[in-house]
């Protein structure tokens, strides 16, 4: 996802407020890290290669995603049954600069659905790990860039968090593939790469758009991830408390109260059609 420059603007209806300033200039970065290498809820084989870059707004907004999540977990549970894995936090965080490799080329946050490896000098990034550019250095900058990026109807909430809860929900959707192929006879590869090429109609697009956003649908591709990503990242971040790490009110209470049109399409694009080994 890329966010617009914009003049600071501290709006302090989006997340964003005095609290949230003390606790960044307090963060200890590499004290993050070692909270995701050894956190209870973290998966086998994750945070190998975790990297905040002492980047205190990247640590401060990863460090609150964490603790939302957890308590998401408690309200709902995106793995329906189909893994027992926690399935919580990303493979990996990794703050890039964009003197490494031109792979990170004008994106500003991502997660990756295959794995990679930016130059001979970087490890192996496996599929789920949120890349986020280490020049978004002020949770402040990152506010009101989401803020006028709202204003535009282009992303469904103007929270501070808004870029970090999505991103966390890519990397979450993409470890439930991953978790699902290892599980059953099925192509992780060919399953993630087949619901990226999935689109919305002029239809659909009308109504998410009046709903959600224009961003979901402006890519050729990733239509269908893009919609569940930021119909959850609204969900969650208009039911956040004060604290930005808690919540006042039920996530899945707002997806109820929307048309029920919509809740069928959401419902729609979030069966995947997992690949099997043995098809044709």
């Amino acid at each position: 996802m890329k966010i617009n420059q914009v003049k600071n603007n501290i709006n302090f209806n989006s997340g964003y407020n005095l609290n949230i300033a003390k606790m960044e200039r307090q963060i200890n970065p590499i004290n993050t890290e070692l909270f995701f290498k050894n956190s209870k809820f973290k998966d086998w084989g994750t945070f190998y290669n975790i990297d905040l870059k002492g980047n205190k707004a990247i640590a401060l907004a990863n460090k609150l995603c964490a603790e939302i999540f957890i308590k998401f977990r408690q309200l709902y549970d995106f793995r329906q049954n189909r893994c027992t894995q926690t399935l919580i936090f990303p493979q990996d965080i990794y703050a890039f600069n964009k003197s490494e490799s031109d792979f990170y080329n004008n994106q500003q946050f991502f997660v990756n659905i295959e794995s990679i490896r930016p130059n001979k000098n970087k490890p192996t990034f496996d599929p789920g790990t949120v890349f986020i550019d280490n020049a978004f250095d002020s949770l402040e900058y990152i506010n009101s860039s989401a803020e006028h990026l709202h204003e535009e109807n282009i992303l469904s909430t103007n929270h501070f968090l808004h870029n970090f809860v999505h991103e966390w929900l890519h990397a979450q959707f993409t470890n439930i593939l991953k978790a699902r192929a290892r599980l059953g006879s099925y192509y992780y590869n060919r399953t993630a790469q087949k619901y990226e090429h999935q689109k919305l109609d002029d239809k659909e697009k009308e109504m998410v758009g009046n709903l959600i956003g224009t961003y979901a649908f402006s890519k050729e591709e990733s239509q269908y991830p893009e919609l569940f990503v930021e119909s959850w990242t609204k969900f969650i971040c208009e039911s956040l408390s004060d604290d930005c790490e808690s919540f006042a009110k039920n996530p899945v209470d707002i997806l109820k109260s929307m048309p029920k049109e919509f809740q069928s399409l959401l419902e729609k694009i979030s069966q995947v059609e997992m690949y099997h080994f043995f098809k044709d």
